[in-house]
């Protein structure tokens, strides 16, 4: 399933192909980088990050590419998860200047085998902030521990200092 997002540029995706006639657990690093790279096109995208990790039978591959074209330079990050006939992939892409967004999506989705891996809820006190400068604490709060994005951010920000 592909999501577009703001624009052309930014698209989200997630995909599953589980089969009986796999044996996903059996992946290797190199395989996960070969698969990557097919569904990469290695004549356009240039993979310049990839990281493979291994618990018991469950593979994972986390990897980053970029692309320079008309466009501009994009980025595209991925994690796969390889386990029993199963393989699932989460995948961003963006302009690189909104690299931010990619890494957002690709946190705020676990697989749901991972019991306790969700993202914990975020710690925010539910008493209102009574200063612009007790908000903007709060919001670069938020900013530093990667709850919001630097656009969300930027965004408040604004609405903070538009109401002075």
């Amino acid at each position: 399933m592909v999501v577009k997002g703001k624009s052309p540029l930014h698209q989200y995706a997630i995909g599953c192909v589980c089969n009986d006639k796999f044996n996903f657990s059996r992946v290797t690093q190199s395989d996960a980088e070969s698969l990557n790279d097919g569904a990469l096109k290695p004549e356009k995208w240039q993979r310049s990050g990839g990281y493979f990790k291994e618990t018991g039978s469950r593979k994972e591959y986390e990897y980053t590419a970029t692309l320079d074209n008309f466009m501009g330079r994009l980025i595209r990050k991925g994690r796969s998860h390889y386990q029993g006939n199963c393989a699932t992939t989460v995948e961003a892409m963006a302009p690189v200047s909104d690299e931010a967004s990619v890494d957002s999506f690709i946190r705020s989705i676990w697989d749901v085998r991972d019991v306790g891996a969700a993202p914990a809820a975020p710690a925010v006190s539910t008493a209102p902030a009574t200063s612009a400068e007790a908000r903007l604490a709060t919001i670069k709060d938020l900013l530093d521990r990667k709850v919001i994005t630097q656009q969300e951010y930027d965004e408040r920000r604004r609405a903070i200092l538009g109401s002075l």
